[in-house]
């Protein structure tokens, strides 16, 4: 997509913002006094260390890297991860590749295998796993099983995503940015830095919001199909009453509510378009007769909400001992409707609504003196509780159908009016067993559903 970006510098420095350029030079400028350039600090081990003294394929882009490279969402990062894949049908459908393997089963009584992690608390369920990156400390990928350290759910890698946390020495700052482009893309984000008491108590506040019409038409009216519009919101608070001890309460809200998927048939083309994927696309929601309407009349698209709260504690005993804790709360409401058969035809309409909520505490001790022995001990308890409803509506008539229209490859009669299956490709098969009567055996609507359940 052909964007326009316009930076929003003059605004905050009115504002009385540092920026985030002028903050970058001064980090840039202490590491290189400090001889510590490029030297880039990592948890992947539940302890800071330097990436070079993890011994596993550890992938780690610092905040500032990931603002050069615009990376504001999953996919995004996946370019620049190699290893890594992230399949991204739509909010509430990824898919996490490591290493050639996937992890996008929505089902509430299945493990991930990729796990992905916000400030360590799991957030790994896929319809709730895709999060905005915005304004973000750091982003980790360890590759390969990291069972021992992050639990059964990362068989085959894990991804944690680090925010930036308030600073009780930063003063005010802040930087914000807005950009527009095609399809009348809209863009803006912004982050801001307030101390509270001075050091002792401080705030940040950072938000996103993304919306942008859809790329491929949709010809059975409406709106079009792949669009964006999303809106991301997080606030922390950071308690820091002695040196040693440090308190982080962290809140995330985010709201996905994009157009629908874009199905395409690759053999039957939309009236006046084509088979190409990407070109225009005739899909729609379809009722039975009397009126009872599909998923309470829900249009097609997604609506998904996704809340959470964090509460981090950092406590250095001594030098060589210090005590954390890990408080995580996190909820999702995502429900999706789609039209899979990829043609106008009222053959198949499914849905999904998907629910979970968790909550997670963990404890450590660790001890590191700097030397060559390392150690941490600790508990953790994690209850999550989730239901996936998959209803899938389709007309019986037209599926068979388009069945023996498939299965003989002879499609010679109209079984339909027109006016109902417009080009419908039938053959004499379906037209026998259908029988030329004012009551065929089929139901123009069937409705039928599975749900799953997990805790």
């Amino acid at each position: 997509m052909r964007a326009m970006y316009a930076s929003a510098m003059a605004l905050t420095a009115a504002m009385g913002w540092t920026g985030a350029q002028a903050q970058d030079a001064v980090r840039q400028a202490e590491a290189e006094t400090s001889g510590a350039r490029d030297v880039i600090i990592v948890t992947a081990q539940k302890r800071e260390q330097a990436i070079t003294d993890v011994p596993v394929a550890l992938p780690a882009y610092p905040g500032a890297r990931l603002r050069d490279l615009g990376i504001e969402q999953f996919d995004d990062l996946a370019l620049f991860v190699p290893g890594l894949e992230i399949q991204q049908q739509s909010p509430n459908n990824p898919g996490f590749v490591i290493r050639g393997i996937t992890s996008d089963d929505g089902g509430a009584n299945q493990e991930a295998r990729v796990s992905v992690f916000q400030d360590g608390v799991s957030i790994s369920r896929s319809r709730g796993a895709y999060v905005e990156l915005h304004d973000m400390e750091r982003i980790e990928v360890v590759k390969g099983p990291q069972t021992t350290l992050f639990g059964r759910g990362a068989l085959i890698g894990a991804v944690s995503l680090i925010q930036r946390k308030a600073d009780v020495d930063a003063g005010v700052t802040g930087d914000a940015a807005v950009g527009a482009g095609n399809f009348n893309s809209f863009n803006a984000r912004a982050a801001t830095n307030i101390p509270l008491i001075d050091g002792v108590l401080a705030a940040r506040v950072s938000a996103i919001y993304k919306t942008r019409e859809g790329y491929v038409g949709n010809l059975a009216g409406g709106e079009d199909f792949m669009s964006q519009n999303v809106a991301a919101f997080r606030t922390s608070l950071r308690f820091q009453p002695i040196e040693r001890w440090t308190m982080d309460l962290i809140y995330n809200w985010q709201q996905d509510t994009p157009s629908g998927t874009s199905f395409k048939s690759g053999a039957y083309a939309p009236p006046g378009g084509d088979t190409r994927p990407t070109t225009a696309a005739a899909l729609s929601i379809f009722s039975d007769p009397v009126g009872s309407r599909f998923l309470y009349g829900r249009a097609l698209g997604v609506d998904r909400t996704v809340l959470s709260a964090t509460l981090l504690s950092d406590f250095e005993i001594t030098d060589a001992w210090s005590f954390n804790t890990i408080i995580g709360w996190r909820t999702f409401d995502s429900v999706e409707v789609f039209d899979p058969d990829g043609f106008i035809q009222p053959v198949l309409l499914f849905a999904e609504d998907a629910q979970g909520d968790q909550f997670s505490i963990e404890a450590r001790v660790n001890y590191d003196d700097g030397g060559a022995f390392s150690a941490f001990a600790g508990v953790s308890y994690f209850r999550e509780k989730g239901s996936q409803l998959v209803p899938l509506q389709y007309d019986e008539r037209g599926t068979l159908a388009l069945f023996a229209a498939l299965t003989q490859g002879r499609p010679v009669t109209a079984l339909f009016s027109p006016a109902v299956f417009p080009n419908f490709p039938t053959n004499a098969q379906a037209g026998a067993i259908l029988r030329p009567t004012n009551n065929p055996p089929f139901k123009p609507i069937h409705v039928e559903e599975f749900q799953n359940w997990g805790q």
